[in-house]
């Protein structure tokens, strides 16, 4: 045995693939959150930096995460790829 705990499945024994139920219970990006209400979270945020917000809302499912910053550093990056 390579590994310290055994843990299922072991050969001969095969994989169990989750249910078509348990796939479909399954949050997917954007569906916790409206993408209206992402946008009005982030809204104090200006063009570039609110599009990074309003992705990473979605992403996490998590309105305060507007709040959370660092979104600043957008632009720098931006202008940084295009002076390349």
């Amino acid at each position: 045995m390579i590994f310290q705990a055994a843990r299922d499945p072991q050969y001969p024994q095969v994989c169990r693939l989750p249910s078509a139920s348990a796939k479909a219970a399954r949050r997917r990006l954007g569906e916790s959150i409206s993408r209206q209400a992402a946008a009005q979270a982030c809204s104090k945020w200006n063009e570039n930096e609110r599009a990074a917000c309003v992705f990473d809302v979605l992403s996490s499912g998590d309105l305060e995460m507007a709040n959370a910053g660092g979104y600043e550093c957008v632009n720098v990056v931006m202008a940084n790829a295009l002076q390349s």
